[in-house]
């Protein structure tokens, strides 16, 4: 019984020190920004594995992270549907900057991720762009530290 313990007690405390000493600094203390930027940039090298509809899945479920994450907005955990309803009826956190920008930006994700679009492919290089615009927008419309945890 002692050598078992004494085995899993060891064996534990391999993982606890591997998981210590493989974490990625850069991951831990990136801003909400750039961990969006380094997501876009996996998303666009996976462009040719990734049917258009995933493609725009992606790029746009990176976004809409970045917004929650960054402005404690919950167009997370929204449909389009909801969010422009939401923000007809009540507004949102987001940067007024951006808001018309991410209506359009997702209309046009909800053309490609759903609309069987013969042209789908065509509009994924575009969809990008934009969302790495909008990111580009919040991060200048605020001052430093507003927005963040």
């Amino acid at each position: 019984m002692l050598p078992t313990l004494l085995l899993l007690i060891g064996g534990l405390v391999w993982l606890v020190l591997f998981l210590l000493r493989n974490r990625d600094p850069r991951t831990r203390t990136a801003s909400p920004a750039v961990r969006a930027g380094r997501e876009f940039e996996s998303i666009e090298r996976r462009r040719d594995e990734l049917a258009p509809n995933a493609f725009a899945l992606a790029v746009s479920e990176t976004l809409k992270n970045y917004l929650a994450e960054r402005f404690r907005d919950p167009v997370r955990y929204e449909t389009t549907e909801e969010f422009l309803a939401r923000l007809s009826r009540e507004g949102t956190r987001l940067p007024p900057v951006a808001q018309e920008a991410l209506q359009a930006f997702l209309l046009s994700a909800e053309e490609v991720k759903f609309g069987h679009r013969a042209d789908a492919a065509a509009w994924c290089q575009p969809l990008l762009q934009q969302a790495r615009h909008l990111v580009d927008q919040c991060e200048s419309s605020v001052t430093p530290g507003a927005g963040q945890s």
